[in-house]
């Protein structure tokens, strides 16, 4: 015969329930949901916390180490297939929308855990990956010791952290400091993105249109544009081009095994139309600076001349 639980024996069973509960709560506040994501998560709970770094959620505050997380947690290509399906959107490009891959985070980056997953090598690692240096003088002094550059060597540096251009022709003095826009998806190697290049690069050609007019396929067209009036062409193919590359381009070549295909990239440095989003990110992945600066360049710099191009982390 069961024994029968008296009213008050329950009510010290439900607090008890309630302050383990709560206890339970107050031990994993500071973890959660990593600890839930080391344990063999759903593949629900992972769509779950990659829309919530995406959303409006308190993990909103640190949405790239909980994306980078919930992604990790991925162990198998079927699963991965298995989140694509829940998340509608492929992973890997759902969390290119809002942060970017390639960067470490918290344990591995996002990229990296990709590319073990599918088994895919992964790129050359670029002097941009081993670097840490705090600005343009620190760089130029780092490579000339790696023996990248020669002692007092001209050098072209894009700093991606500020969007800013300088040009030194010694190592010690700048000639010209100036914003640029570089591509709207971060930084990157990989083709098919909208990534600006990194690392060691050099000018292979110089073309040169009148000032303001719009050059497509790298070859003057007669069409005049202003530095902030947005185009109005549109292609053979439909595609409607709002920013266009007017009055001259630096043409670049890769000098390190992962920036080798930035030229059939077609990632150079040009003027532009969208003068008045210059220190912002937001080209396809060439560098955009002004009309008058692109000018500049042009009368001045060799070809030959060394390029750095130096991510934001």
């Amino acid at each position: 015969m069961k024994k029968k639980i008296s009213s008050s024996d329950l009510r010290h069973l439900v607090r008890k329930y309630l302050l383990q509960e709560q206890t339970n709560l107050d031990t994993q506040s500071d973890n959660y949901p990593y600890d839930e994501l080391k344990k063999n998560p759903t593949n629900e709970f992972i769509v779950k916390i990659l829309k919530d770094s995406n959303g409006g959620s308190w993990y909103v505050n640190d949405k790239e180490a909980w994306a980078e997380a919930a992604f990790n947690a991925i162990k198998t290509p079927q699963m991965y297939n298995s989140v694509s399906k829940l998340l509608k959107k492929d992973p890997l490009e759902y969390i290119k929308s809002f942060m970017d891959p390639t960067q470490k985070y918290h344990t591995n980056s996002i990229s990296n855990h990709y590319s073990k997953l599918f088994n895919i090598t992964q790129e050359t690692s670029c002097t941009s990956d081993i670097l840490r240096v705090g600005n343009w003088s620190s760089l130029y002094s780092a490579l000339q010791k790696r023996g990248d550059i020669n002692k007092g060597e001209p050098l072209l540096i894009i700093w991606g952290p500020t969007q800013t251009l300088y040009y030194t022709t010694d190592g010690k003095t700048l000639s010209l400091t100036t914003k640029v826009s570089t591509g709207a998806g971060g930084f990157g190697n990989s083709s098919g993105n909208m990534q600006t290049s990194t690392g060691l690069v050099k000018v292979v050609g110089k073309k040169s249109a009148r000032d303001f007019e719009v050059m497509v396929g790298k070859s003057p067209t007669g069409k005049i544009l202003g530095p902030n009036v947005e185009s109005k062409r549109v292609d053979n193919t439909g595609k409607h081009h709002k920013a266009e590359v007017l009055t001259g381009i630096l043409e670049l070549g890769g000098l390190e095994p992962c920036n080798q295909n930035i030229y059939s990239r077609h990632i150079y440095i040009h003027g532009t139309n969208r003068e008045s989003y210059l220190g912002t990110q937001r080209s396809n992945g060439c560098i955009r600076v002004s009309n008058q600066t692109i000018k500049k360049l042009l009368n001045t710099i060799k070809v030959g001349t060394k390029v750095y191009i130096y991510p934001k982390r």
